[in-house]
């Protein structure tokens, strides 16, 4: 029986005479590392023109905070959810809520540019264990529903962001230092830390064969692994790039399309509201033909972004975008833990990698693009590669699950 089967019939009573805390203040845990770490992500973009004002680096540490903590953070994912196969996931998560607040104090009180690129290591290394772990955990407490309990996560994951665009913001326009926003990210990860430590996790986080050379031999020669990862990574790839360079495509490609820049905020909200609806209707359907239905819609919606010149168009085309992307990532981790439920860290770490990965080069391969072709050129990479999400989707559809 695989983790997902054993956790479903867990019984309340722990081994040494206590009890399991309840599952829903357990996915509470879960959810708030997706909040905090959604917090992260955003505050970051919106801090790096202070932060290379401190260093006097200007928009350099844009070039150099990224790498650094991109690297990391898929080590991290890799790294933390093939051990939480082998040891309690619990731990696995506080060990990488530590380093993450190492990271996030050491960046705060960083006096030198090195400092803080070492400090971006840990931060990106902790973010990235505790993250899939905790997307692991999640799918095994709730193994009935599993899509449902992950497109949660990523709801937590949109409210970080929105909240984070906001609140950085009001900080810096009232003249505030970025350095006390690290601290606090940190004392907020401290108490979460605390708070997991009184709690009793039930043992989730072993494979009832144990974690093995020749198991892991075995997912990777699996065809359906490999076509999660690469779907995951053109997923993450056409989100990240869509948002991250539609406010350079409006700048330079619409006119007076400054102005529209700020409308950009609808993608995460239409995001949001997508995984809002999807959560509790996404364990009716077969995930991969969900995910395939929802990239069909996200390629129409992007093609007619950059096809429409009206102002009012393009921004229902971005709502219709994010709306349409929602709950691809999440259905696909889902999948992810159907059909490997007695490797779940391991494998949910490879996928949401595999999604790290897509999520830095597809955008960087738009930028490239860009250069000679133009943004709207660019901007159509989108469409194109949520067609090849579809097919990839319906591939692994096609592919029986064992029982």
């Amino acid at each position: 029986m695989g983790i997902a089967g054993t956790a479903a019939n867990l019984t309340p009573e722990a081994p040494s005479g206590g009890r399991y805390a309840p599952r829903g203040a357990l996915a509470g845990i879960c959810l708030t590392v997706k909040f905090l770490y959604g917090f992260y992500f955003s505050a970051i973009g919106v801090l790096f023109h202070a932060i290379g004002l401190s260093f006097r680096l200007g928009t350099a540490v844009e070039g150099a905070l990224f790498p650094a903590s991109f690297g990391s953070y898929v080590c991290g994912v890799l790294l933390f959810g093939s051990l939480s196969d082998r040891f309690a996931r619990k731990w696995m998560i506080m060990i990488g809520i530590a380093i993450y607040v190492a990271g996030l104090i050491a960046f705060a009180v960083a006096g030198t540019f090195p400092a803080a690129l070492l400090a971006s290591v840990l931060i990106g290394g902790g973010c990235g264990g505790m993250e899939a772990v905790a997307s692991a955990l999640a799918a095994n407490l709730f193994p009935e529903r599993s899509a449902s309990m992950i497109t949660l996560l990523q709801v937590a994951y949109g409210t970080g962001s929105l909240s984070s665009l906001l609140i950085v913001d009001s900080v810096l326009r009232h003249g505030w230092s970025w350095r006390p926003i690290f601290l606090a990210l940190a004392a907020a990860n401290v108490a979460l830390f605390l708070l997991l430590g009184l709690l009793r996790v039930p043992p989730t986080g072993r494979s009832s064969s144990g974690l093995s050379v020749a198991a892991l031999l075995t997912v990777a020669r699996q065809r359906v692994f490999w076509l999660l990862c690469l779907a995951e990574a053109l997923y993450v790839g056409s989100e990240s790039g869509y948002y991250q360079l539609m406010p350079t495509y409006f700048r330079h490609e619409l006119t007076d399309g400054a102005r529209l820049v700020r409308w950009i905020a609808v993608f995460w909200i239409a995001m949001t509201a997508g995984r809002l609806i999807a959560a509790p209707i996404a364990d009716r359907f077969r995930y991969t033909r969900f995910a395939a239905a929802l990239a069909l819609a996200a390629a129409i919606a992007s093609a007619l972004t950059v096809a429409c010149r009206a102002p009012g168009m393009i921004i229902l085309c971005v709502a219709l975008t994010g709306l349409s992307m929602s709950a691809i990532f999440g259905l696909l981790l889902a999948e992810a833990n159907k059909r490997f439920s007695n490797l779940t860290g391991t494998v949910i770490g490879a996928v949401i990698a595999s999604g790290g990965v897509g999520g830095s080069t597809v955008p960087w391969l738009m930028v490239a693009l860009a250069t000679p072709y133009g943004w709207r050129c660019a901007l159509s990479i989108v469409p194109a590669i949520s067609v090849a999400v579809v097919g990839f989707n319906l591939i692994i559809t096609r592919i029986p699950r064992e029982s």
